[in-house]
């Protein structure tokens, strides 16, 4: 089975580093999405201000409240 590898390179000769899908989901469950939406995105001027805007949360637990409406009576 093909898996997704993720690469980077430092710069240096032979510095190619690959993990592979797997491997990236138990290290960084977050930044596999994060990549996929990032390719999804057109590559102009508003990417990077779309991307800031967008958190990821690799559990339920997260800092950001559910809105609390209140019933008003007339």
């Amino acid at each position: 089975m093909n898996q997704k590898l993720y690469r980077h390179h430092s710069g240096y000769k032979g510095g190619l580093k690959e993990t592979t899908a797997t491997k990236m989901m138990e290290r960084k469950p977050s930044y596999a999405l994060l990549h996929a939406v990032k390719g999804m995105i057109p590559r102009n001027n508003l990417r990077t201000g779309v991307l800031k805007k967008l958190h990821l949360y690799a559990d339920d637990k997260h800092p950001h409240e559910a809105q609390k409406p209140e019933i008003i009576k007339l």
